[in-house]
């Protein structure tokens, strides 16, 4: 599936007579959508059919509005040229109280919309500017999308991710019987401290990246085997890494608990990285457990063991002992966990970036790397062997304040 590009159009919109689009903000629109078509054609292309905000302009060179797209979209519908999936929210359930899994909306042209694209739009009236491959979204509710500046950090993502999905995109990449096409990758960010800096989030999302593990194993690449090869305990080892200089050892898992499968401390772990305090950790604990629709089994897993420790800030406090080199990077709030992800985020990127530039194909599934098999020894050469350079700093990450205790003592 691809994703809706505002970077396309169709030049001269402006003296279509088309009963689709009456007015000038709909024949830009209309623009837009055939501009997609012609180059995505018959493939399904996800796009917001909610009433929702106009793209800001950062990410929306020709100001293309979205409720001009929605009704020309309803409008082509309507006509039979474009077949319309409205998608699911999250948390939506039906009439009897079952939870829905959530999709996102997308729209399907027809044959005949696609000749019309071709028609319309010809070769020197079709217009792409260069896309742009990360967001920065409100810490709100709505998640609006936000203007930025371009800085030394931003260009290096935008050069970065550019590079990398121009990269894939030329391999021949098989995903479950399907091909992959043209990748776009586009990292988003939010911002937690209302600053409009980039120290938060950093992830992308693609569809492929949903699909369970075992599936993944039937991915392709260049109709090579793929092995799938990653971080184990990435966020927690990073953190050791960034506190002590040092990931821990293969042999020395931070989600080792005696006595309890690893899973126990892993899930709590996710607690302790996102929330404020222990006892904030604990009611966030307890809230989940609480949860019937959520990993009912993962859920019973922790109650057993809840139920053999005596509470749940028993067993919080187990994870805690345990990993007490990083105790200083717990329970700092939901803030902090995001900027643990950045952290991650920008080693995975760069791997995947740099792992491109000597020509090994690698798709990525958060801290996870699908190579072919015969590149598996070098991929993970370059996942233990390389640090992305020049990142910014954020004053408050734990080893960055106690790097300023340290100082302050000398």
């Amino acid at each position: 599936m691809a994703s809706f590009s505002y970077e396309l159009l169709g030049w001269g919109y402006w003296d279509w007579d088309l009963p689709w689009a009456k007015t000038e903000k709909q024949r830009k629109a209309l623009s837009a959508i055939l501009a997609n078509v012609r180059v995505y054609q018959r493939e399904p292309i996800a796009l917001s059919m909610r009433n929702q905000m106009n793209r800001p302009s950062r990410y929306n060179y020709y100001r293309l509005g979205q409720k001009p797209l929605v009704t020309v979209l309803r409008k082509l519908e309507a006509a039979n040229l474009v077949a319309i999936r409205d998608g699911t929210p999250r948390f939506a359930r039906t009439p009897e109280g079952e939870e829905l899994k959530p999709c996102v909306s997308f729209f399907t042209a027809s044959e005949e919309l696609v000749d019309l694209a071709f028609e319309w739009i010809r070769d020197n009236e079709f217009c792409r500017v260069d896309p742009i491959f990360l967001e920065l979204k409100a810490n709100n509710k709505e998640s609006h999308l936000l203007n930025f500046e371009w800085d030394d950090y931003t260009r290096l993502v935008q050069k970065q991710m550019s590079e990398y999905c121009e990269y894939i995109s030329h391999q021949h990449i098989m995903i479950e019987g399907k091909p992959l096409g043209q990748l776009k990758l586009v990292r988003q960010f939010k911002d937690w401290a209302g600053d409009g800096s980039f120290f938060y989030g950093g992830r992308a999302f693609e569809y492929f990246m949903g699909i369970p593990k075992q599936r993944r194993d039937r991915f392709r690449i260049n109709g090579d085997k793929i092995v799938r090869v990653d971080y184990p305990a990435s966020v927690p080892n990073l953190l050791y890494l960034m506190m002590t200089g040092e990931r821990l050892s293969l042999n020395d898992d931070p989600y080792r608990l005696d006595g309890f499968d690893r899973e126990v401390a892993k899930w709590a772990m996710k607690f302790l990285l996102n929330t404020k305090g222990l006892w904030g950790a604990e009611l966030a604990l307890n809230n989940w457990l609480n949860t019937e629709a959520e990993n009912p089994e993962a859920r019973g897993m922790i109650a057993q063991a809840i139920q053999k420790v005596g509470s749940s800030r028993m067993l919080l406090e187990l994870v805690i002992e345990r990993n007490e080199p990083i105790k200083d990077c717990l329970m700092l709030g939901a803030a902090m966990g995001q900027h643990y992800q950045w952290l991650e985020a920008n080693l995975v990127f760069h791997v995947a970036h740099q792992l491109s530039l000597i020509g090994v194909p690698a798709l990525t599934v958060h801290d996870e790397f699908i190579v072919r098999e015969q590149d598996a020894e070098l991929a993970e050469m370059v996942m233990y062997g390389t640090w992305p350079e020049d990142l910014p700093e954020l004053p408050e990450a734990p080893w960055n304040r106690s790097r300023q205790t340290k100082s302050e003592v000398v």
